[in-house]
């Protein structure tokens, strides 16, 4: 006998399908619930954020107010202090101008002047005595064992004038080039000794040119010097800022021109000088460089501060202790040698040696303006160094920024990277829940059909 299958069986609608049908449908449902639960914890943690971000944003506003008073309590200098001290010290830098500029003048005047003698031992002798009565402390007298070697003394310019004594009289070399009150002194001391019967008889070893006896267009070099050197340190320094070699050249430059300027228009102009042309203007050349290089250096270094220390140990230092006018020797002790080791009385003095004693001792007066100029291109370097390590520290500071900005990144990188991570585990339990549901579908359905077509009787 055969049983016949359910009516129901055969619709497909056993119990056992009906079952799992039912657990396909709970499964489906818990993962759609699991995933409308975690979208909502990710848009409420998102507004979360935002509020936080909202909630920063208004109490830095909220602080700022607060930091103001602090600045404002900071008082501006008092203006009438201020503008005190700026008078006042205005006044000063005026009064000692003049101080510099009229000590030298009132103070100057003949004393330890090099005067060389020579002629039989009882001659110098009486000069040298006669000279100590009458102008006590004016000469330092050396001997030299002939009129030549008195000569060469005036020619070489370590005295500036000599006395030759002889049986017959007295000659008297002097040196018009050295400085007019040298010859004056000197012609002086002749009269004197005319006076008494001897004969006297005057000779210019160095005389000046006939068209500038006085040498007029020397004495007024100085000026000229210093302005040449400060004006250039202060428009090179101005216009090519930080480019420390082009303000160099162009010193150099400069400094060359206005030298053959000056030296042309005082020899072939006002005829100061009458040969060596090139050789004078190399020297005014060399003086200008050496104020404006060590300017120039002084500014790189330390600014406005080394620029105005420059200006003003040029113009109240090296200026009125040059002795351009008059020559070293006539100011007074030891200003006339301080000065000639600064740049103006240094270019003064060579420019004497080369125009009117063929270059006699010049030698010290060229090292001591290689010597300023050497000192400007030290503070120049100096200043080039301080600004490439500068440079090099902020470069270094701009690489920490970028590296710090890399790393900021590469966290939220990693954060966001586990977020991920952890949306496709949650991802993949639910797929392995979904899967377990089908599985215990498929059995229950087994379980159903063995249930529907039993054994037969």
């Amino acid at each position: 006998m055969t049983d016949t299958p359910r009516q129901d069986d055969a619709d497909g609608t056993t119990p056992g399908g009906t079952t799992a049908e039912n657990a396909s449908d709970a499964a489906t449902g818990a993962v759609a619930d699991a995933a409308t639960d975690a979208s909502a914890t990710v848009a409420d943690g998102a507004a979360d954020a935002a509020g936080g971000a909202a909630g920063a944003a208004a109490d830095a506003a909220d602080g700022a107010p607060e930091i103001a008073p602090v600045a404002d309590a900071k008082r501006p200098p008092n203006v009438v202090v201020k503008l005190i001290a700026i008078v006042l010290g205005l006044t000063a830098a005026v009064s000692l101008m003049l101080f510099a500029f009229l000590t030298p003048q009132y103070s100057s005047g003949p004393e330890n002047l090099p005067l060389t003698v020579a002629g039989p031992e009882e001659a110098v002798t009486g000069i040298t005595q006669a000279l100590e009565q009458q102008q006590p402390g004016a000469f330092d007298i050396t001997t030299a064992a002939d009129d030549a070697a008195a000569q060469d003394a005036v020619k070489n310019r370590d005295a500036i004038g000599a006395i030759s004594m002889t049986e017959q009289g007295a000659t008297f070399y002097a040196a018009s080039g050295a400085g007019q009150p040298y010859p004056q002194i000197l012609s002086s001391m002749a009269s004197g000794l005319q006076m008494q019967g001897m004969q006297v008889q005057m000779d210019d070893l160095a005389p000046t040119t006939q068209e500038d006896p006085s040498s007029a267009g020397l004495t007024s070099l100085a000026l000229p010097l210093a302005f040449g050197g400060i004006i250039s340190a202060v428009v090179l320094t101005k216009v090519f800022k930080k480019r420390y070699a082009v303000r160099f050249i162009g010193s150099i430059a400069f400094s060359l021109l206005a030298g053959l300027a000056i030296g042309a228009m005082l020899q072939f102009g006002y005829g100061t000088f009458d040969g060596h042309y090139l050789a004078t203007s190399g020297v005014l050349a060399l003086g200008i460089a050496a104020t404006s290089v060590f300017i120039i250096g002084l500014e790189a270094l330390f600014g406005l501060a080394g620029l105005g220390v420059g200006a003003l140990l040029t113009i109240l230092v090296s200026n009125p202790l040059s002795g351009i006018s008059t020559g070293w020797q006539w100011l007074p002790s030891p200003w006339g040698a301080i000065g000639q080791f600064l740049p103006i009385g240094a270019a003064g003095d060579s420019a004497r040696s080369i125009a009117f004693f063929d270059g006699a001792g010049i030698g010290k007066a060229i090292w001591v303006l290689l010597a300023w100029e050497v000192v400007g291109i030290v503070l120049l370097g100096a200043a080039a160094l301080k600004e490439r390590r500068k440079n090099t520290a902020a470069t270094a500071s701009t690489g920490e920024g970028a590296a710090g900005i890399e790393g900021a990144e590469g966290t939220e990188g990693a954060e966001a990277g586990e977020d991920a991570g952890s949306a496709e585990l949650a991802e993949a339990t639910a797929n392995a829940a979904a899967g377990e549901s089908t599985e215990a579908s498929g059995a229950n359905n087994d379980a159903g059909d063995t249930k529907g077509t039993g054994p037969s009787s």
